[in-house]
């Protein structure tokens, strides 16, 4: 234990100033002043706790950027990291900068909407046995786009570019999918995007439009084009959707998982009108998309809630013929049939006045109507028979 040094009273109090202390103040002018000595002592302690709170800040700050490097470098298995770089938009001979910016934001923002669609998994909020209600994309599939943040500002310490030096460390150990799009407009927009992958089975694109309205139809279109080619490399069910159905796959199926959500918080509801429409979407899809099963298998799930078992059974065989490995849709198919197989068989009831005139207009062997007596007429009351020449 340090010994203290000597003690002094002010207002009442004695305060005991440590040797640590005396060392440094002794070489002040006014060392021996007690006041100043104990406003030396408060501000060491200040300083060693500051120092040591910047220890701490620089240690987990080093195990932060240590984190992030590590995920940049080895990204989990289940997440598809998606950069997607600012749009070069040209104008003629002008660059939009800021245009290309905002335009990349509204795009990562409509990927996340189709991943949020097609990932969305709602086992736990019905009967997973009779309708389709688990994700779409596997459930270790997963799309994180996001946008980088270049930083224009230059910072340089000893003749060194710190920002330049960061952002190539940055790009060293980056390992996410980068998406890049440029953009032409003089009269008629043309688009063309390229995906730079390390990984093979994500290896899509690139892809060419032409005739695009403006920007926001540049984002929708090429959100859904890039979602379906990425989606189709994990689910086979979507072969046979273009990106014009995709789109409308999409927002059926975005509709279906509403239904779910609010059936499943209100049982007793009246979801007729929206089953009705939910079967319209996906009945269309199958004279759209005639070979994509996912199509067929959401009708079947539709007709199955609108207790329609035929139709839901003819829909669910078409799907097993496309995709026979979807285990939901070979099971719900055997589920169908089973339970259409114990329903009562509705018997055939004749009336009595039809077996009558069945037998009646049958003909014996041997009897000829024609050879029956005269027909019998009345004539004043008396039974008369009309008179034949032999």
């Amino acid at each position: 234990m340090g010994q203290s040094g000597p003690a002094f009273r002010t207002n009442a109090k004695r305060v005991t100033i440590p040797n640590s202390t005396l060392r440094y103040a002794r070489f002040l002018p006014c060392a021996k002043h007690p006041g100043l000595r104990m406003v030396y002592a408060v501000f060491e302690t200040i300083l060693r706790a500051v120092a040591i709170l910047l220890m701490v800040g620089v240690m987990f700050g080093a195990g932060k950027i240590a984190l992030w490097l590590g995920e940049v470098w080895w990204p989990s298995a289940n997440v598809v990291p998606l950069s997607i770089q600012p749009f070069e938009i040209s104008h003629g001979d002008k660059i939009e900068k800021e245009e290309g910016k905002h335009l990349a934001h509204l795009l990562a923002k409509q990927i996340q909407r189709i991943e949020g669609i097609m990932s969305a998994d709602l086992t736990g909020l019905g009967n997973a046995q009779q309708v389709r209600i688990e994700s779409v994309s596997p459930r270790d599939f997963k799309v994180a786009p996001d946008v980088p943040v270049k930083i224009d500002v230059e910072v340089k310490a000893f003749e060194m570019d710190v920002v330049g030096l960061f952002e190539k460390i940055y790009n060293f150990f980056d390992r996410s999918d980068k998406l890049r799009v440029a953009v032409w407009i003089n009269g008629n927009i043309k688009v063309f995007a390229s995906l730079k992958t390390d990984n093979n089975e994500r290896a899509v694109g690139p892809w060419w439009l032409e005739n695009v309205n403006n920007g926001q139809a540049v984002v929708n279109t090429f959100a859904h084009i890039y979602a379906l080619d990425l989606y189709k490399t994990r689910v086979h069910g979507l072969n046979g959707l273009d990106p014009a159905s995709f789109t409308k796959f999409v927002d059926g199926l975005e509709n279906y998982q509403s239904y779910v959500r609010k059936h499943h918080s209100n049982p007793n509801g009246d979801y007729d009108a929206l089953l009705a429409n939910l079967a319209e979407v996906f009945e269309k899809l199958t004279l759209e998309a005639k070979s994509a099963a996912l199509v067929y298998a959401y009708l079947g799930s539709v007709k199955t809630l609108q207790k329609q078992s035929d139709v839901a059974i003819a829909a669910y065989t078409r799907a097993v013929e496309l995709d026979p490995d979807d285990k939901f849709t070979v099971s719900a198919l055997k589920a169908q049939q089973a339970a259409k197989a114990l329903q009562p068989k509705a018997v055939a009831v004749t009336t009595a006045t039809t077996v009558l005139d069945e037998i009646r207009n049958q003909k014996l062997a041997g009897y000829d109507p024609a050879a029956l007596p005269p027909r019998a007429t009345a004539d004043h009351g008396r039974c008369t028979f009309d008179r034949h020449q032999p």
